[in-house]
């Protein structure tokens, strides 16, 4: 397993790759930080502190959502249909830049592998338990009407599951496609 993790992780051009600990799906990878903006010091931390921040954010809704005559929410209760932007917030407050416009081309597009972070998702199956600091990327449904873009989140260090709103569980109802964890960020 080990060896694999090394040879997935040299092709997908992390340099001096290293696979510690073990425990299968769970294993954390040491590499060094993307970019000179990101420290791995307090890293979960500072990203946890800004994903709740986001949250909590009042938002102009989504456009489905101003159809049904929302127009704008506040809190970190209930989704605006915002939830990229929120994690895009969230990121860039702790020296991570993504761009693109929604969350299923954060992993579609390879927006959070270029910016150095590493799809722990393998067949389907994700770490358990699945370690804060992570990004977990979702697809829409076809029952999801309007509801393109899927869906991303931040699990904190107090175990909730943010990007416009916080929830105690990770999103339901929807295929999970990406477990992201940044290589030395402390995860």
């Amino acid at each position: 397993m080990a060896v694999f993790l090394f040879v997935l992780l040299s092709a997908a051009g992390v340099a001096n790759a290293e696979v510690l600990g073990s425990g299968g799906f769970g294993e954390y990878f040491a590499a060094p930080a993307p970019s000179p903006s990101v420290s791995s010091k307090n890293f979960v931390e500072k990203l946890s502190a800004a994903a709740k921040k986001a949250a909590e954010k009042c938002r102009t809704t989504a456009s489905w959502l101003r159809r049904k005559g929302i127009k704008k929410l506040c809190g970190a209760g209930r989704s605006k249909g915002m939830c990229y932007q929120a994690v895009k917030e969230a990121m860039r407050a702790v020296g991570v830049q993504l761009t693109g416009g929604s969350a299923h081309m954060a992993h579609t597009q390879g927006q959070l592998s270029k910016a150095g972070f590493v799809n722990l998702l393998r067949n389907g199956k994700a770490p358990n338990p699945i370690p804060a600091g992570a990004v977990l990327v979702y697809t829409s449904t076809k029952k999801q009407a309007g509801h393109t873009h899927g869906h991303i989140e931040i699990k904190t260090k107090d175990g909730k599951y943010c990007s416009d709103f916080c929830s105690k569980r990770p999103m339901r109802n929807r295929t999970l496609v990406g477990v992201y964890i940044l290589p030395g960020g402390g995860a």
